[in-house]
């Protein structure tokens, strides 16, 4: 995958999906390099959603301890005591969004009892060091989203002005590498 522009960047993704034959696992690898013999600005997030029925009020998230949790608006700073747990549906509820800069663990899982079935996302720490938790107890979304990346997804504009914007340099590749593993646990009613 190449993504380019007449005389600006050139940025060449190559990307590896592993899925065993056995098992319940999904592994994402990127291989990013830019082809130019500028620096790049990059941007770059894995969003991977859960939803019902692994999503449900019987069901937990599991972070590292150490960790800094960033709410993204005021409504999500009103949710700080509940990010790791799960209300039923809520009509009209709003989302929530917390940035999750941990420190050397860069795992998450999800667990749900009730089903006998956990869920746990490792990745790449190095090349993306922040957990955006987005989560929508809305009716009709009813969602989690899990995503790795490298920024604080605000905008380049924001990013720029704030320093995190992050830079791939000239000629330079990264890797960033996402594994979702489901396994089987004791079941509790």
């Amino acid at each position: 995958l190449r993504e380019t522009a007449l005389f600006g960047h050139c940025l060449e993704t190559r990307r590896t999906i592993r899925i065993p034959v056995y098992g319940a696992s999904v592994t994402v690898k990127d291989e990013i390099t830019n082809q130019t013999p500028r620096d790049e600005e990059i941007m770059k997030i894995f969003h991977c959603n859960f939803g019902y029925p692994l999503l449900s009020e019987k069901a937990r998230l599991i972070l590292p301890e150490k960790r800094k949790t960033t709410p993204r608006t005021e409504f999500a700073k009103t949710g700080l005591d509940k990010q790791c747990v799960f209300d039923k549906p809520i009509d009209g509820e709003e989302e929530r969004v917390f940035f999750q800069e941990i420190e050397n663990d860069f795992t998450a899982a999800v667990q749900n009892p009730a089903l006998g079935i956990r869920m746990t996302m490792t990745w790449s720490g190095d090349t993306l060091p922040i957990l955006s938790q987005w989560r929508s107890m809305a009716s009709g979304d009813y969602v989690l989203g899990l995503e790795p990346t490298n920024c604080y997804i605000m905008g380049r504009h924001d990013e720029r002005e704030n320093g995190t914007l992050p830079v791939l340099k000239a000629w330079e590749t990264i890797e960033n590498t996402v594994k979702i593993d489901f396994t089987e646990e004791s079941k509790n009613v």
